[in-house]
């Protein structure tokens, strides 16, 4: 098993606890460093979110089992999410037949996402969604603050 961390500077580590807690991996997400991680419950998802709003998607399925890597883990998607630091993450299983990523920021809003940063709406919103029904979410709108931001258009 592997274990992560994100530690201040926003480098996210991968240990070994097996082999006398060796570094098997360390990169930096975002040039604006992470602020928060999340992995799902099969643990082959890792979740990474910035200042910036941004959102990264990993495939951590195979990495670091044969060893030390010197790259990160491939990108399965990544998106702007927020227009503000993210604070909160949680990964939702069990409710919709494919798995939901919910972010919440400084920005005041939570939200929901697919697993492929497909947007599904935003908690209070007008616009009423069912989780099992992906006809009614937002995609391919995004947020109207997203798409407010200058460095987004």
């Amino acid at each position: 098993k592997q274990w992560y961390q994100r530690r201040v500077r926003g480098y996210i580590h991968f240990w070994n606890v097996y082999k006398g807690g060796k570094i098997m991996a360390f990169f930096l997400p975002s040039p604006d460093g992470c602020c928060l991680i999340a992995v799902n419950s099969s643990n082959n998802v890792l979740a990474t979110g910035d200042s910036q709003g941004n959102v990264k998607l990993y495939n951590i399925s195979e990495y670091c089992l044969e060893g030390t890597e010197k790259s990160p883990p491939p990108v399965l998607s990544q998106w702007k999410a927020h227009t503000s630091t993210i604070r909160c993450f949680e990964f939702i299983s069990g409710l919709s037949s494919s798995e939901l990523l919910l972010t919440g920021s400084e920005d005041c809003s939570v939200r929901i996402w697919t697993g492929k940063g497909h947007y599904v709406g935003t908690l209070g919103q007008a616009a009423k969604w069912d989780i099992n029904d992906p006809e009614s979410f937002a995609h391919p709108r995004v947020p109207r603050d997203i798409l407010s931001e200058p460095l987004t258009i």
